[in-house]
C-alpha cells in the first residue's frame, strides 16, 4: 500500500463538500466511532462502474462478483494498517430487492425510485480521515507512488482553490442556505392504513406463519435544492457510524444508518443488529429513565433476541463450525435523538468464502425482515405499497482482499427523477400496538423531516410524536455504552 499524508485542517464534511464537485464522489461517513475503528473515507473519479438496473434480467450478485474481479489485486490483508481499512476497491450499493434472486422470491414490486438494483464503482485511491488521530492520508493498494502523489496533489489543490475563492467553510451554514425549504411530504401508508397492516401481521403471527415482521412505509417529497445539502443537515441532526453519500450519476443515495450489516477483516466477520428503540429525554433524569425502560422492556428484548438468533443462524451457514458467538447482547447504544439496543455477533469466515456466497447466506439483514426470514419477506411484499429499493439494502465498500464494511441501509433516502424518497419501519410481534409502532416510525423520521427544513407537519401524520421528553438537545448527547472491540 502507498500512502501520503495530507496536511489539511478541514473537517471531513468540509473537505468532502469540496471534492463533491468532482466526478462521482463518495463519502463513507463515520460521524461517530464504532468499536476501535473511527475512519471516514472519501474519493472521486471511479475507474469503472458496474450497474444493474432495477428492471434488468441480469442478476445483481454475479455482476458484483464481476466488479470485484476488476479490482487490481492488492497486498495481503494482514499487511493493512489499522488506520486505513479501505485503500481502494468497490463502493457498493445493493437494493433490498436483490433478495428475490437469492431466495427465488417473486418479483412482486417494480422499482420506481429511479435507482438501480446494484451499483459497484471501482476507485483506485481514497482519502481517509482517522478521527482518533485527526489525520488525513491519501491511500491506495493499486496506484504506484507517483500516481498516488498526483492524486494527493489534486485533493490539496481543490482544497486550496476552495479556500481562495471563499466557497469552503467548516460551518453548517452552507448546508442550511442550500436547503430544500418547506416541502410537502406524502406517505405510502397513513396512520390508519399502517395500523390495519400491523393487525394483518399480528394475524399471520397468530396463525403460526411467523414470529416477527418489519413493516415499513415510504415518505416522498419533491426534490428542491441540493441532495448534498440535505445530507449535510441529516448528518448534523443525527451523527451515525455508518453513514454514506453516494453520487451514482442519475441518483444520489443519502444514508444516515446507525447499523452495521457486515464487517469482514481477514477471517473475522461480524454483524451488529439493531432492534429496540426509545426517544431521548429532554433532561438527564428523563433520558436515563427512558434508556432504562428500553433495557427492561420484555417485548423489546424478546423481539431483539429473535433477530439475534436469526443472524447467528445466517452467519453459521458460512462460518467455521462452532465459531459463531454473541459477544455483547442487547447493549444500549445512544444516538443524538434515539436509544437503541444492539448486539454484536461474530464468527470465523474462511477466506475462500466469496462475496456472493456470503450475501446469499446473510442478505438482507434479519433486523429489517423478520423471522422466519423468507416468510417475513413474502408478507412484507404483500403488505407494503411499492418496492424498498436501496432502503434496507446494503451500502459500503469491498476491497480486493475480500475485506468489507456494509451497512444496513436504514434511515436512507434516494434522490432521483426530481423526487426524494425515504422510508421508515418497525418490527411487529404478537403483542404489538399499532399506535405505538406508528409512533416509532415517526421517531425514526424526525431527523429526515428536520433535514428538509419543513415548516409544517407533513401529510400522512409523520409529525414528531407527542411525548413527555422530546428529543435531547445536542449538548445532552452522551457517549454510547458500547465498548471498543
Amino acid at each position: 500500500m502507498h500512502t501520503r499524508e495530507l496536511p489539511l485542517e478541514l473537517a471531513p464534511w468540509a473537505l468532502f463538500r469540496v471534492l463533491a464537485r468532482k466526478e462521482r464522489p463518495f463519502f463513507i461517513d463515520a460521524g461517530r466511532p464504532w468499536g476501535s475503528e473511527w475512519i471516514s473515507s472519501m474519493g472521486f473519479g471511479p475507474r469503472m462502474q458496474f450497474q444493474v438496473r432495477a428492471d434488468a434480467a441480469r442478476a445483481a450478485l454475479p455482476a458484483l462478483a464481476d466488479a470485484l474481479a476488476a479490482i487490481a489485486p492488492g497486498r495481503a490483508a494482514a499487511a493493512r494498517p489499522r488506520s486505513v481499512p479501505f485503500a481502494g476497491g468497490a463502493i457498493v450499493a445493493l437494493a433490498y430487492e436483490t433478495k428475490n434472486e437469492i431466495e427465488r422470491l417473486p418479483q412482486s414490486q417494480r422499482e420506481d425510485t429511479g435507482a438501480p438494483r446494484l451499483v459497484a464503482a471501482i476507485y483506485d485511491a481514497v482519502v481517509a480521515y482517522d478521527h482518533h488521530r485527526g489525520r488525513y492520508v491519501a491511500a491506495s493498494w493499486h496506484l504506484d507512488a507517483a500516481a498516488l502523489a498526483r492524486y494527493a496533489d489534486e485533493v490539496m489543490d481543490a482544497a486550496a482553490a476552495a479556500a481562495d475563492d471563499g466557497t469552503e467553510t467548516s460551518s453548517a451554514a452552507h448546508d442550511a442556505d442550500a436547503g430544500s425549504g418547506p416541502s410537502e411530504l406524502t406517505t405510502s401508508l397513513d396512520r390508519d392504513a399502517y395500523a390495519a397492516r400491523v393487525e394483518r401481521v399480528r394475524a399471520y403471527i397468530a396463525a403460526g406463519d411467523l414470529y416477527q415482521a418489519n413493516l415499513s412505509m415510504r415518505l416522498e417529497t419533491p426534490l428542491v435544492g441540493s441532495p448534498l445539502a440535505i445530507y449535510g443537515r441529516l448528518r448534523a441532526a443525527q451523527p451515525v457510524p455508518f453513514g454514506a453519500y453516494l453520487d451514482l450519476g442519475d441518483a444520489h443515495v443519502l444514508s444516515n444508518s446507525p447499523e452495521l450489516f457486515l464487517r469482514r477483516r481477514g477471517e473475522r466477520i461480524e454483524t451488529c443488529p439493531i432492534k429496540g428503540t426509545r426517544h431521548r429525554g429532554r433532561d438527564a433524569a428523563t433520558d436515563a429513565r427512558l434508556a432504562d425502560e428500553l433495557r427492561r422492556d420484555a417485548k423489546e428484548r424478546a423481539e431483539h433476541i429473535m433477530i439475534v438468533d436469526l443472524e447467528r443462524s445466517d452467519l453459521g451457514r458460512v462460518c467455521r463450525t462452532g465459531s459463531v458467538h454473541v459477544e455483547r447482547l442487547a447493549e444500549l447504544a445512544t444516538f443524538r435523538t434515539l436509544h437503541h439496543l444492539v448486539t454484536t455477533v461474530r464468527g470465523t469466515l474462511p477466506r475462500e468464502v466469496g462475496i456472493a456466497e456470503l450475501l446469499r447466506a446473510t442478505f438482507p439483514g434479519g433486523s429489517i425482515t423478520g423471522a422466519p426470514k423468507i416468510r417475513a419477506m413474502e408478507i412484507i411484499d404483500e403488505l407494503e405499497r411499492g418496492p424498498r429499493g436501496f432502503y434496507t439494502g446494503a451500502l459500503g465498500w469491498i476491497d480486493a482482499s475480500g475485506d468489507l464494511d456494509l451497512n444496513v441501509a436504514i434511515r436512507t433516502a434516494v434522490a432521483a427523477r426530481g423526487r426524494l424518497v425515504y422510508s421508515v419501519g418497525s418490527g411487529i410481534v404478537a403483542d404489538s400496538e399499532a399506535g405505538r409502532e406508528h409512533d416509532e416510525c415517526r421517531l425514526k423520521a424526525e431527523a429526515f423531516v428536520r433535514a428538509l427544513d419543513a415548516e409544517s407537519s407533513p401529510r400522512g401524520s409523520i409529525e414528531a410524536p407527542p411525548h413527555d421528553a422530546g428529543a435531547a438537545p445536542a449538548r445532552a448527547e452522551h457517549a454510547s455504552e458500547r465498548r471498543a472491540s
